[in-house]
């Protein structure tokens, strides 16, 4: 690509991100292909800066709001695997109920009832 910057042609494409933390040369770019949604823009996407530094087990407003859509129907008990790989439910009014989210890739599910969690060996939250 004679005469332009590859960086800059793959930020504006939305294929990468502005790096941030030493220069600020790509930010405009960002902003267009955001604006246009080109590519990893297109949906929720979250920053490689943001993974690195543990914030990735905070779903976006989009995958909150995708999360509760797939509760089936007046099944609310959520089943969440920690990082230990304890398999874990919550019931609604349960203090980390709200804080708790569901991701069918890791094999977390919900529950139509606490039994229904328990056969299927799960273990309901301390609190």
């Amino acid at each position: 690509m004679q005469g332009q910057s590859v960086n800059g042609w793959m930020v504006r494409a939305g294929w990468a991100v502005a790096y941030r933390q030493y220069a600020t040369a790509f930010v405009a770019d960002e902003r267009v292909a955001q604006g246009q949604k080109r590519n990893i823009w297109q949906g929720a996407f979250q920053m490689p800066v943001d993974y690195r530094r543990g914030k990735r087990n905070q779903p976006t407003a989009r995958a909150s709001a995708k999360v509760q859509t797939l509760a089936p129907g007046n099944c609310a008990i959520k089943g969440n695997i920690s990082s230990t790989g304890s398999k874990i439910f919550h019931v609604p009014g349960q203090r980390d109920y709200n804080r708790t989210s569901i991701s069918p890739r890791k094999g977390e599910r919900f529950f139509c009832s606490a039994q229904e969690a328990i056969n299927a060996g799960w273990r309901r939250a301390a609190r």
